[in-house]
């Protein structure tokens, strides 16, 4: 979007109408998800510590910069999220969580996304066969009873 009428639409909104509009709060607190998933990765793993601890850091300047000093450029979260981006590259551990998370709220469909790329990306991440036939199990079940309804 051109900042210019960015600018204008920001101003006319406000700052919480524009955030809500956009789902600029839901990136930002997604971007915070992803620090603490990366931060319970490091404590378990020694495997480059120093650069996941880096990448928090740029993470939380960059909601910092977004949050409290209205930057509007989102392009920094978005090269870092995009498929194979920096947090693809970073670990299968996220996509793991990430689908446990799903799974738990009963969204089998996303969580089976999310455990289909973290097996992509590392075969041996801890326990992904077991989830990925479990949420396999899920949807048959799913789908056999809405079958029958």
């Amino acid at each position: 979007m051109n900042s210019e009428v960015e600018s204008k639409i920001r101003s006319s909104m406000g700052k919480l109408a524009y955030y809500d509009k956009f789902e600029i709060n839901t990136i930002l607190s997604d971007a915070k998800k992803s620090i603490n998933i990366l931060e319970s990765r490091e404590a378990s793993s020694w495997k480059n510590q120093k650069d996941t601890q880096l990448f928090c850091e740029q993470i939380l300047e960059e909601i910092d910069l977004i949050s409290f000093w209205n930057k509007n450029d989102l392009s920094n979260l978005y090269e870092w999220y995009k498929p194979q981006g920096k947090w693809d590259n970073k670990n299968s551990y996220a996509y793991r969580n990430l689908g446990i998370y799903h799974y738990d709220k009963g969204e089998f469909e996303k969580a089976s996304e999310h455990f289909e790329m973290a097996y992509e990306f590392d075969k041996n991440t801890h326990l992904i066969t077991e989830y990925i036939n479990k949420t396999k199990e899920k949807l048959q079940k799913s789908t056999h009873n809405t079958n029958y309804k």
